[in-house]
């Protein structure tokens, strides 16, 4: 193949002409965006306990749950609801 443009030099240089006109003839056809439409980081974390006081989802699972969402380095505390018996929580995370 190498050989064949090689040899044929005006071939060549028609060939690659072809891909620079078609590439300059879709370059204005292409839709680029300034701000993509992105997904933001969101990780839920829920959990469950049956039959749990408020007081002991505060001891057994929120602050066990802090501590390990706060492992991860994350920027802000985490937003945590504890209805009744169940704990859900939202960690703030941020793009790296």
């Amino acid at each position: 193949m190498l050989s064949f443009f090689v040899k044929r030099p005006v071939t060549t240089i028609m060939f690659v002409l072809f891909w620079v006109v078609l590439g300059l003839y879709s370059l204005p056809k292409m839709n680029i965006e300034r701000t993509p439409p992105m997904d933001l980081p969101l990780v839920t974390a829920t959990f469950v306990y049956p039959g749990a006081a408020p007081a002991e989802m505060e001891s057994q699972v929120i602050e066990k749950a802090e501590d390990a969402i706060n492992e991860i380095s994350v920027p802000s505390p985490p937003i945590i609801i504890a209805p009744k018996s169940v704990v859900l929580s939202w960690p703030n995370l941020t793009w790296a």
